[in-house]
């Protein structure tokens, strides 16, 4: 009895050390861009979960700092309607938009397992050069996407 427990807990260090990877569990690359503006700096991370070729998540952090406060309240206003219109006609989108101290802090998360994704490429055909022929999102598509915005990825 002792050997078999002292064989789980090594199994169980290992898999923890090795990662679930060998198990075909989802990996993670991260993409980040920097902009700076005349009257603010945008900083993007985009952190991607993806299981084979498909993208089943992406959380992002975008920040955007400015002392102007006019400028910082009319994005967090755009953003908020952003991620808001987008939840409400495709789900799968959580997010926070905080406003302080000269930055604004948008962080979302958008599952697509729990995005209507055939509506939303639907509704934007540009998406159509970034999925599968099973409307997922690509890892292919996903680096296209950002390299587009101007972003680096540290994919594997």
């Amino acid at each position: 009895m002792k050997k078999a427990i002292k064989y789980l807990v090594v199994l169980g260090l290992f898999v923890l050390l090795c990662g679930c990877d060998m198990f075909g569990g989802e990996k993670t690359f991260v993409c980040t861009s920097s902009s700076k503006q005349t009257d603010y700096t945008l900083t993007s991370t985009y952190k991607v979960f993806y299981k084979g070729d498909a993208v089943s998540k992406v959380e992002t952090v975008e920040a955007v700092e400015s002392s102007d406060e006019s400028k910082l309240k009319t994005v967090e206003t755009s953003v908020s309607e952003l991620y808001k219109n987008n939840n409400e006609k495709y789900g799968g989108y959580d997010y926070k938009v905080v406003n302080k101290n000269g930055k604004l802090t948008a962080t979302v998360v958008i599952d697509y397992s729990k995005m209507n994704l055939d509506k939303y490429v639907e509704d934007n055909p540009a998406m159509k050069s970034y999925v599968n022929d099973k409307n997922q999102i690509t890892k292919e598509g996903i680096i296209k996407l950002y390299k587009a915005l101007g972003a680096t990825c540290d994919e594997e």
